[in-house]
This record gives C-alpha cells, sequence and structure tokens, in this order.
C-alpha cells in the first residue's frame, strides 16, 4: 500500500515538473522574442525579458534534473538553449580559455560608471571613494551617468579628484543657472575632444550624448547614454525583495510593476531608436557607454548594439551583473564598439558598494 501510495506522489510530481519544464521553455522563447520585438507594436514580451536571468537559470536547473533521470524532455531545455545562444551568451559567458593580455600600446581604458550623483545606495556620499577606484584604474576614458555637480564641487576639481583629465564634456539635463549645480551625463578623456554633441529625449529627466575624441591620431565617436529608467522605487523593490509583502496585496502590487515595465520600456524603445540613428550616422568608429536600463534580452541592447558588438560578449567571464539592488542579478550598463576598428581584450565589472551600479572597464586595442 505504502509502495502504491508513494508511486502515485512521484507520478504527480513527475508530471507537474514535465508541465514546469514545458511551461519555462515558453517563457524562454517569449524571452527570445522581447529581444526582437518592437514594444511600441507588442509590451507582451517586456516581463519575460526582464525576467530571463531567472527564465535561464529555472531552464538550466530543469535540464540539469532531468539529464540526471535520464529523461528525454531534457532535450527541450537544451535545444532551446542552443537555438537561443546569441542572447543567452549576453547573460552568462564561461570563464575557461579567456585570458587578459597585460596593456599595449595604443590601448584604450574605458569605464562606463553609473555614480548615483555619488551616493551609495544608503544615500551616503562617496564621491572620494569613487574618485579613489577611478584613480587606480586609470581609464583614458570615464563615462559617467547620474553625474552631479555642485558650488562645493564643481566639474574641474571632479576632473582632479578623479586623477587629472585634462578634457571633458558634460551635458546637464537638469540644472540650476548660476547655482553650478547639475545633474546628467559628462566624459572625461585624457585624449583630446575635438567635438560633442547632446541628444534630448523629450519632457524625460534621461539623455545620451557623444564626444569625437582623437586617440593616436584617429577620431572615435563616444557615446554615453541613460536610458528611461524602469521607474522601480524602494518601495517595488522591497515588496519583490519580500520585505513589505504582508502590507501590499500581491496582485496590485506585481500589476503595478509590470504596468511601470511596459510604460517606460516603450519609452526607452523610442529612445533607442533615436541614439541608434545617431550611431549608424557616424563617421568615426564607435564606442557606446551608458546605463542602458533594461537587460540583454531587450529591445533596447538588440536596437543598440546593431552592427556593434558586446564587450562582455567578447571578454567578459562568468554571470554579467551590473546593477547592484533587486539582489544582485540584473546586467544594465554595458559598452559596445565597432568591430571593423577594435577589439576587446579586457572586460571587468566589480562589485563595489559606492552606487546603485557596479562600474564596467573595457580595454579596446585597434583591430588587426
Amino acid at each position: 500500500m505504502i509502495r502504491r501510495i508513494s508511486k502515485i506522489i512521484k507520478g504527480i510530481i513527475e508530471t507537474v515538473l514535465y508541465t514546469v519544464t514545458v511551461a519555462s521553455a515558453v517563457a524562454l522563447v517569449f524571452a527570445y522574442l522581447a529581444s526582437t520585438v518592437d514594444p511600441a507594436s507588442a509590451t507582451f514580451f517586456i516581463p519575460f525579458g526582464l525576467a530571463a536571468p531567472f527564465i535561464i537559470g529555472l531552464n538550466l536547473l530543469l535540464a540539469l534534473f532531468w539529464i540526471i533521470r535520464w529523461k528525454p524532455v531534457a532535450f527541450l531545455p537544451i535545444l532551446l538553449f542552443a537555438a537561443g545562444y546569441g542572447v543567452v551568451s549576453r547573460h552568462i559567458q564561461p570563464p575557461i580559455f579567456k585570458q587578459y593580455d597585460k596593456r599595449a600600446s595604443g590601448d584604450i581604458d574605458v569605464m562606463t560608471y553609473n555614480v548615483h550623483i555619488f551616493r551609495d545606495a544608503g544615500w551616503n556620499g562617496s564621491i572620494d571613494s569613487i574618485a579613489g577606484y577611478v584613480r587606480a584604474s586609470a581609464p583614458d576614458i570615464l563615462a559617467m551617468q547620474e553625474y552631479y555637480t555642485s558650488s562645493s564641487m564643481p566639474a574641474d576639481s571632479i576632473g582632479t579628484l578623479m586623477g587629472g583629465y585634462p578634457y571633458r564634456r558634460t551635458f546637464y539635463i537638469r540644472s540650476e543657472p548660476g547655482s553650478g549645480v547639475g545633474y546628467g551625463l559628462a566624459v572625461y578623456s585624457r585624449h583630446k575632444i575635438v567635438r560633442s554633441e547632446e541628444i534630448v529625449f523629450e519632457n524625460e529627466s534621461n539623455g545620451a550624448m557623444y564626444a569625437d575624441i582623437v586617440v593616436s591620431g584617429d577620431t572615435v565617436r563616444v557615446f554615453n547614454c541613460h536610458m528611461q529608467t524602469t521607474d522601480v522605487d524602494n518601495s517595488d523593490i522591497a515588496f519583490v525583495e519580500g520585505a513589505e509583502r504582508e502590507d501590499v496585496e500581491m496582485k496590485e502590487g506585481f500589476s503595478r510593476i509590470i504596468g511601470k515595465l511596459k510604460t517606460n520600456g516603450m519609452k526607452r524603445a523610442a529612445q533607442a531608436d533615436i541614439v541608434a540613428g545617431y550611431i549608424e550616422s557616424s563617421p568615426y568608429p564607435v564606442i557606446l557607454c551608458g546605463d542602458f536600463n533594461d537587460v540583454p534580452a531587450s529591445y533596447t541592447y538588440k536596437r543598440m548594439s546593431h552592427e556593434l558588438k558586446d564587450c562582455f560578449k567578447v571578454a567578459g567571464r562568468g554571470y554579467a551583473r551590473s546593477f547592484r539592488e533587486l539582489y544582485g542579478l540584473f546586467n544594465v550598463d554595458y559598452i559596445f564598439f565597432s568591430p571593423e576598428s577594435f577589439e576587446c581584450v579586457r572586460y571587468e565589472s566589480p562589485s563595489l558598494p559606492f552606487s546603485d551600479h557596479n562600474p564596467v572597464t573595457v580595454r579596446l586595442r585597434k583591430a588587426k
């Protein structure tokens, strides 16, 4: 009798897992589609793209489970991983076989960093800590988002504190005239900046810019972007992480968050189209930096990376993650480059507590 009950329970569990495997496989297909479907035509896929790290992880666990059980259903997630390798590899890169060369003459070190107005996650001042890290890393080009100046810490002083950058361009999306206070984007460089332009996103507190920089006699167009935020605030993060679920109705909470993700996903897609137009019309090789506020399985990523290469996919190791909130599972900060002009030979994104984002630093070398 006990053996019969055990067999029935085992059958029920296996049926449930089969169902979960099929459902996870469908979700993975939807996550793949999130990067190819313009949110202007369909917002349905946006949440699946944002949840891609969880969906990929679940499919991986299920594949391992069925392999151990020697069940043919294991081929379902395996085949989907193979079919969607281009998307999966944006999230995970095997650490083996990747060795970083020493810096060579002519290499360019580039850093992108959302500095969170020089505040850490607890809103404590962190400019000295950020500056110390930048000085130690000594990037040739530094692109900052949520950059902030004040009367006591103007742009010149920040450049000196960061290690003495002789050239800079700033785009103050918000500022107080005559006060020395400004918020927006900045590009600091050890190489001469000959031109720059602001890219305005109408009626939004985000934006983009580019700076034309002469490196070893060649001009490079460096883009610095801060795309539309997800608008997920601290209360939403607390809800997802479980801290306030007793006080918030589950259905209303998730409905509110998904609504924000869809609305702002559409805004980011439109902004990505604008920036992509500038990139495609660039007369110079491109280095694209920034906080996209979007994940690798997104239309924003796909549109912005058109004809460019992702430094993480080329030189990254392990799991890509740059946003420190929400369990540190999401990557939203990127550096792309023109493959006909450069190759990426180093990628780093250390976990640092100085902002709600981690920096991303890469080394670019002239293509052979």
